[in-house]
C-alpha cells in the first residue's frame, strides 16, 4: 500500500463531524454545503450549517444559506437563517423579505427579519 492509500484510509476513518471541522478551518464551504443536503442526518445538517457560517466572506456559504431558507425543515430553516446572520450581505436582503412574506411560522419569520436587519449592515465583498 502507498503513501496516498495511507492518507486516503486515515482521512476516509474520520467521521463526518470531524471532517466538518477540519473544513470549517480550511474555509472549504463546498464540501461543507454538500452536508446539508437532505439525504444527511438533521444534527449533521444542522452542524454544517452553522459550520459555514462561521466561514466568512464566502459565496457558497451564503447561497447555500439562502437556498436553505426555504427547506422542509423548521430547525434548518432557523439554522440558515442563524448562519445568514452572520454572514448575509446588503445582496441577499430583497429575498430574506420575500421569503419571510411567504412564511407561516412566526418563529422562522422573526429570524428571517432579524438576518435581513443584520444583513443590511454589510455589503458584499466575496473574494
Amino acid at each position: 500500500m502507498g503513501l496516498f492509500d495511507n492518507i486516503k484510509g486515515i482521512f476516509a476513518s474520520k467521521t463526518d463531524e470531524e471532517k466538518i471541522a477540519k473544513w470549517k478551518e480550511d474555509g472549504n464551504s463546498e464540501k461543507i454545503a454538500d452536508f446539508t443536503d437532505e439525504s444527511y442526518e438533521q444534527a449533521l445538517r444542522l452542524l454544517a450549517i452553522s459550520a459555514l457560517g462561521e466561514i466568512k466572506r464566502d459565496e457558497t456559504a451564503v447561497n447555500t444559506c439562502m437556498k436553505l431558507i426555504t427547506d422542509d425543515d423548521k430547525a434548518i430553516r432557523l439554522a440558515a437563517c442563524e448562519a445568514l446572520k452572520l454572514i448575509g450581505t446588503k445582496r441577499e436582503v430583497d429575498r430574506l423579505y420575500f421569503v419571510e412574506t411567504n412564511e407561516t411560522d412566526e418563529e422562522v419569520k422573526r429570524a428571517l427579519l432579524d438576518a435581513a436587519v443584520s444583513s443590511k449592515e454589510r455589503t458584499p465583498r466575496f473574494l
